[in-house]
């Protein structure tokens, strides 16, 4: 909290935050102040007589003296009141933040994963630290990758197992040795856009979502909006798609990366033209600024099917089995991503994904010709 109240006033321009910060601790909370102006000596007199009278601990105030804080709740080493002059300290800021077991750097709307401290890199350390327990990891949530295979066996269960089960019930495993007559690379292909399309619709999805939060105030409003907007427009593009050739189709998705990327860069300054505004007005800006990447979004898998339907069918249930497999595991994957990178990051590979999509078609659509 103390990082990202520091990163907020250098945000705002002002360098001397660590004389408009005070904080104190009892035995089981601490309580940070913050002022928009440097305190004054009467106010630091009054914090001191607080902490005296209620034996609370010092752990900060401008001026303060070692020795002045851990008086009455005592700790082996005084680390809050190392911590917290450390961090107000702008060259020792960066190296205690780098070296801290934890992650506590400042967090940032593109992040705001506020409650989330793990360092991968520390992961023994802070293991050892917690007394040899992974109990520890899953009381603090940090058991996303679990999730993440969890999701993964059970998509490849209910999703692809199925296909090919019903397909020996009917008698019909002789349509899927079709694969003997397809060319390895061609499959591989096919497997590669179609994934690519799940991965890219659902990175740019919930980073949509996600972005769209502080505008709309709500993430029920977030949801709602983006998703409304989202499966109209795409739903739409899927309809017109029909009228689109081959080659339409895979400069479509070269036009939809250039959108997304475009989109991500005028998010920020979208964000403060439409926020004086109601919430009404701020809804349907939102909706109506998606309906051009929801459109170019829906285009690009019912052309890939209709493409698999002229050369070869056997394919198509292994292509929507794949699709939907990875639009189930992305929505995970984007959180991993944003842990790491921020939802900025996602946004940028969601562009990569579809660029790398119509690569993908555009060498299936020579290879078939």
């Amino acid at each position: 909290m103390l990082a990202t109240i520091i990163s907020a006033f250098e945000g705002l321009g002002i360098k001397d935050a660590a004389s408009r910060i005070a904080a104190v601790r009892s035995w089981d909370s601490m309580t940070i102040l913050v002022r928009n102006s440097p305190f004054a000596m009467d106010e630091i007199e009054r914090i001191k007589t607080f902490c005296e009278d209620r034996r609370f601990d010092l752990v900060y105030y401008p001026g303060i003296k070692e020795g002045e804080s851990n008086k009455y709740i005592k700790m082996p080493s005084d680390e809050y009141f190392i911590g917290f002059n450390k961090i107000l300290n702008n060259k020792m800021r960066t190296p205690f933040l780098d070296y801290y077991l934890f992650d506590i750097k400042p967090v940032h709307d593109d992040n705001p994963f506020f409650h989330y401290y793990l360092k991968i890199d520390n992961v023994k350390a802070i293991y050892a630290k917690m007394g040899r327990k992974w109990l520890y990891f899953l009381e603090e949530g940090y058991f996303l990758p679990i999730v993440f295979v969890i999701i993964l066996f059970l998509s490849v269960l209910l999703i692809i197992f199925p296909v090919y089960i019903n397909a020996i019930k009917k008698r019909r495993i002789q349509r899927f040795k079709h694969f003997e007559h397809v060319k390895p690379s061609s499959s591989f292909f096919v497997f590669i856009y179609f994934a690519l399309l799940g991965l890219g619709f659902m990175f740019v999805e919930v980073s949509l979502i996600q972005k769209s939060i502080l505008l709309l105030e709500n993430p029920s409003y977030s949801i709602a909006v983006i998703l409304t907007a989202i499966l109209i427009s795409s739903g739409t593009g899927s309809m017109i798609s029909a009228n689109f050739s081959e080659s339409r189709t895979s400069f479509s998705l070269l036009i939809l990366s250039l959108l997304i990327l475009i989109y991500s860069l005028i998010h920020p300054v979208l964000l403060t033209i439409l926020s004086p505004y109601t919430l009404k007005v701020r809804i349907i800006a939102i909706t109506f600024s998606i309906i051009p990447l929801g459109l170019f979004m829906g285009i690009p898998f019912p052309l890939g099917i209709k493409l698999l339907g002229h050369n070869n069918e056997a394919l198509i249930p292994w292509a929507w089995a794949i699709n939907s497999c990875l639009s189930v595991l992305a929505p995970i994957m984007t959180i991993m991503l944003a842990l790491i990178f921020g939802f900025k990051a996602v946004f940028w590979i969601g562009t990569l994904a579809y660029f790398l999509a119509f690569l993908s078609l555009t060498k299936l659509i020579k290879m078939w010709k």
